[in-house]
């Protein structure tokens, strides 16, 4: 059992968030080490004065972000993994931020392993004329024409030169933020 503890005077509202987070920074900072196993939510709760019900919610968002793995029986253990590089994004909401910096796709592991394998599948298969080609710049001028006729339906009276053709959502939201 490990001998570090959370600090009752730093839990804040809601109190489950607030003791994930201590135990979060202690894994991060290394005060908590690899498969160091954690108090019993009973004890806990007892040492805290928390209910078993705050410890328990504290736990489950320990395990949802990958920290920590509980088996029925015989504990709660910290579970981390080789560490990755930080992404360029914030992983999760925190307070009121909104990171709008990425798109981030939902992906769950088979999700993952499935992309290594189309992505596989192209390396060895796509031709280089279809990997190093792009539509031809020819079509924009007729898409431009279509956003202007679209944009004047809508009260919007612009001229094509004024019209940017992005390949998506991202590219647009970066294009419109510049």
């Amino acid at each position: 059992m490990t001998l570090w503890q959370p600090d009752p005077a730093l839990i804040r509202r809601p109190a489950y968030q607030s003791l994930a987070d201590q135990f979060a920074r202690a894994i991060h900072d290394g005060r908590l080490a690899n498969g160091a196993r954690l108090p019993t939510h009973r004890r806990l709760a007892e040492d805290l004065n928390l209910s078993v019900q705050t410890v328990s919610r504290a736990y489950e968002e320990l395990i949802r972000r990958g920290l920590i793995s509980g088996e029925i029986g015989r504990g709660s253990f910290v579970q981390t993994q080789r560490r990755e590089e930080e992404p360029p994004y914030i992983p999760e909401r925190l307070g009121e931020v909104i990171d709008l910096s990425i798109l981030k796709p939902v992906c769950e592991p088979m999700h993952l392993e499935r992309l290594k394998q189309a992505l596989g599948w192209l390396a060895e298969n796509l031709p280089a004329s279809s990997a190093l080609s792009f539509r031809p710049n020819m079509v924009f001028p007729r898409h431009r024409a279509v956003a202007v006729e679209w944009l004047r339906l809508c009260g919007l009276d612009a001229s094509p030169q004024n019209v940017s053709l992005t390949n998506g959502a991202t590219a647009g939201m970066t294009v419109a933020l510049m």
